[in-house]
């Protein structure tokens, strides 16, 4: 997310979460980070996907609006 909002730099933050996505398959943030960068990319199916993944994984995750909030963006794109 870092990559993301201080510098701009959307490519090198998917690829970034993309690799930790890699290690961790179960990474439910990770997932949500993503769909809101997919969403920032305009590339909102993959956004939906992303987001809903991270719903499934992590179903009472106390940050469960993050996840709401990337899948509400990216209906919007």
């Amino acid at each position: 997310m870092a990559l993301s909002h201080l510098t701009g730099d959307n490519v090198a933050a998917l690829s970034a979460v993309n690799h930790a996505i890699g290690l961790n398959p179960n990474y439910a943030n990770g997932f949500g980070i993503r769909a809101l960068i997919l969403a920032y990319l305009d590339r909102p199916e993959e956004a939906i996907l992303s987001a809903q993944q991270a719903m499934r994984l992590s179903p009472l995750d106390p940050g469960m609006f993050a996840f709401y909030s990337a899948l509400a963006l990216a209906h919007l794109t």
